[in-house]
């Protein structure tokens, strides 16, 4: 006969690991097999995204349709905080640049919500997109730039002792037929970064699905929880 032994967690810190360890096998007439499965830890490897350049800016209207999303590679394969599977939905997150803005746009698909929650006091405890920018690459202060599916958006800066600036953004949120979209423009001049190429920072893409009826929060560079952005897990972000 044959056994099947499986051992996984979640909520697991990456610096941790489950050992299974088989002590004995015995009258197995093809030997004994065993199949390894990925380590917890490399589930939670720091994600390098590459930011191609727009040869034409996006029109900022919610639409994707600029031929700039078509032409950089999608963020996919969004992770449940805390957790090393996979949410219900396929967020998808593109990111461009020029000489002088950061563009970004979200794909939100949406088959489980006849209405999305928009009316709780908190935007995080809403459907929206949360973008997290560390223009510097340093790993300490950065901005969140969140928006709700009926295009209300805050912004905090975190790692300056409550402090928030505010920067001078372009957004819009869009529909269509099983989700809703958001495009954004963020100037260079209000990170205070020169772009060039080879240019690295760090940053995450985040969406939000509160309760009724599911209750996710997505992100893209994995995060053991319980913060959404851990700067020190964020993503490293390439200008190509």
């Amino acid at each position: 006969g044959r056994v099947w032994l499986t051992a996984g967690a979640e909520n697991v810190y990456p610096s941790r690991r489950i050992f299974v360890e088989i002590l004995e096998g015995r009258d197995a007439p093809g030997g004994l097999e065993i199949l390894e499965g990925q380590a917890v830890g490399d589930l939670f490897k720091i994600r390098d995204y590459r930011i191609g350049r727009a040869q034409a800016p996006p029109a900022i209207d919610g639409n994707l349709d600029d031929p700039v999303w078509r032409q950089v590679e999608p963020a996919t394969d969004f992770r449940l905080l805390g957790k090393v599977s996979s949410p219900r939905e396929a967020t998808r997150a593109w990111a461009a640049w020029d000489e002088q803005n950061l563009y970004i746009a979200y794909q939100c698909p949406e088959s489980e919500k006849e209405q999305f929650s928009l009316s709780a006091e908190k935007i995080w405890t809403r459907d929206a997109v949360d973008t997290a920018i560390n223009p510097t690459g340093d790993r300490t202060v950065f901005q969140q730039i969140i928006i709700d599916a009926a295009g209300n958006v805050e912004q905090f800066t975190k790692g300056m002792n409550g402090r928030t600036v505010e920067w001078d953004i372009e957004h819009a949120v869009g529909r269509y037929e099983g989700g809703w979209t958001v495009e954004l423009a963020v100037p260079w001049s209000e990170m205070g970064v020169e772009p060039v190429s080879g240019l690295t920072f760090t940053g995450n893409f985040v969406r939000y699905r509160p309760y009724p009826p599911v209750d996710e929060m997505h992100t893209w560079s994995p995060m053991p929880g319980p913060a959404i952005n851990d700067p020190e897990r964020f993503a490293n972000f390439i200008l190509e």
